[in-house]
């Protein structure tokens, strides 16, 4: 079984346990703000592979933001969250923030999408970072829908999948020829 350390990050306020718990088939009514960092694992099936998600949910509020790097550590998969019914987004400032954890991919996630029809262009802002040759998705959803919710995670474990795979290379036959050492007589035997 394959184990998958998914990350969620952004502002206070924006969604972030709502979204986790919306997969997590939780309820999303009457949330508690998270205090540090909550922990949630779930095992799915995807491209016929078997894996073991973890999720982090991390708190925004920033008295609790010293704690984030701890858990961004080894992340497969960062989500950056935010309130897309906002029209100032701290996109930048997490991109910042994660740059030095290097994951496989980043999913930049408008959360509340149900809220608003406003739509933010994210192209301009995430184009530095994609010459990095980071792997980021852009998506919109609400944690009313948990299709939408399931949609966003699953479109980057299948980023993962996917680079994992093409990274396999199948070995090239080569033949290994053995030097047998020659026999040497004894001397008076």
């Amino acid at each position: 079984m394959n184990r998958i350390k998914c990350c969620i990050i952004g502002e206070p306020g924006v969604g972030k346990t709502s979204f986790v718990h919306s997969y997590m088939d939780k309820d999303i009514e009457n949330i508690q703000t998270t205090m540090g960092v909550d922990f949630f694992s779930k095992s799915v099936y995807i491209k016929d592979t078997h894996i073991r998600l973890v999720i982090w949910d991390t708190a925004g509020a920033e008295r609790y933001q010293s704690l984030t790097p701890s858990y961004l550590r080894d992340s497969q998969i960062i989500i950056i969250a935010y309130d897309i019914s906002k029209k100032d987004i701290s996109i930048i400032k997490w991109l910042n923030f994660v740059e030095s954890y290097n994951p496989k991919v980043i999913c930049i996630t408008g959360l509340k999408n149900d809220l608003t029809s406003f739509s933010h262009n994210l192209t301009d802002i995430i184009e530095p970072w994609k010459r990095n040759n980071w792997k980021i998705i852009t998506s919109k959803c609400t944690s009313r829908q948990k299709s939408t919710v399931k949609l966003v995670i699953e479109n980057a474990i299948k980023e993962i999948i996917e680079k994992n795979h093409t990274r396999e290379k199948k070995p090239e036959n080569f033949t290994i020829y053995v030097k047998r050492p020659h026999k040497t007589r004894k001397c008076c035997t």
